[in-house]
């Protein structure tokens, strides 16, 4: 259990891109390492990624590419 009073990287994400549902999924391997990526939704965009600082770059670059096409003739 998280005994922190710091927020965790989804935690963050969620604080930082209020609009977008973030969530944590683990990836299960039967001989390695489990792995954990996040993804992030809006409306019809899914993004996904390996780490928190990853993501956010994605869900920016998703917010500018979206205010791009609003201002298109």
């Amino acid at each position: 259990m998280e005994t922190s009073c710091q927020p965790g990287d989804v935690e963050q994400l969620e604080q930082l891109f209020p609009a977008w549902r973030i969530s944590a999924h683990w990836t299960v391997a039967g001989t390695g390492p489990d792995a954990r990526f996040l993804q992030a939704r809006k409306e019809d965009v899914t993004l996904t990624a390996w780490s928190a600082p990853d993501l956010g770059a994605q869900i920016i670059a998703a917010i500018l590419a979206g205010a791009l096409r609003e201002d298109e003739p």
